[in-house]
């Protein structure tokens, strides 16, 4: 596996309380949508910019997947997860495509709706004090629970599963059949070398 025990003093940097920089990275400033990155290209089509990224202004819809999935380590780098948390950008960016690649193509419960879920909590950090009680730690962990929260969902309710006896139905006991699969899913995600 690529992923290798973090030092002491990579723990020790992730379990810092969580502080928003001084000045927010280039690719987020106000007006400021340097060529060559996600945010450039879509503020050229008028899908998105840098600062509705950060208001509940953005609207995930409006933005073709695959951008989608380049704006996950944009928002990672922005809070400082990646650098506190010692993640690998390319390990970063294999993992948000494969749990863009765990999505269904369903009305509701899909990649767009991970997003929208991902973004609304980047969304909470910037606006309100919630982020004063956090760790770095704790952020990189709500980030990565709220993008994967609906993986693999079938379009259908728990209730459903259970009264027709459905697989997942079965897995777990009928008991939270899809919360329980989500977070398996999730976890069996972050242990899989190609997504590392």
């Amino acid at each position: 596996s690529r992923l290798a025990s973090p030092s002491a003093a990579v723990k020790d940097a992730a379990l810092e309380r969580f502080s928003w920089r001084d000045e927010p990275p280039q690719w987020l400033r106000e007006g400021e949508d340097y060529a060559g990155s996600p945010m450039a290209a879509l503020a050229s089509v008028g899908a998105a910019s840098a600062s509705q990224l950060r208001s509940l202004e953005f609207d995930a819809l409006a933005v073709a997947p695959e951008d989608l999935v380049r704006m996950v380590p944009m928002i990672f780098d922005d809070t400082g997860c990646t650098s506190r948390c010692h993640v690998d950008h390319e390990v970063l960016r294999n993992w948000t495509w494969a749990a863009r690649r765990l999505y269904r193509d369903n009305p509701y419960h899909n990649w767009f709706h991970g997003f929208a879920t991902f973004q609304a909590c980047y969304y909470q950090l910037h606006a309100s004090d919630l982020h004063a009680r956090l760790r770095y730690l704790d952020v990189f962990g709500l980030f990565l629970a709220a993008l994967c929260h609906d993986l693999d969902h079938p379009g259908v309710t728990n209730s459903f599963l259970v009264q027709c006896e459905g697989e997942l139905a079965l897995r777990y006991n009928d008991v939270s059949v899809l919360e329980n699969h989500h977070a398996s899913l999730a976890c069996e995600l972050l242990r899989k070398d190609e997504s590392a």
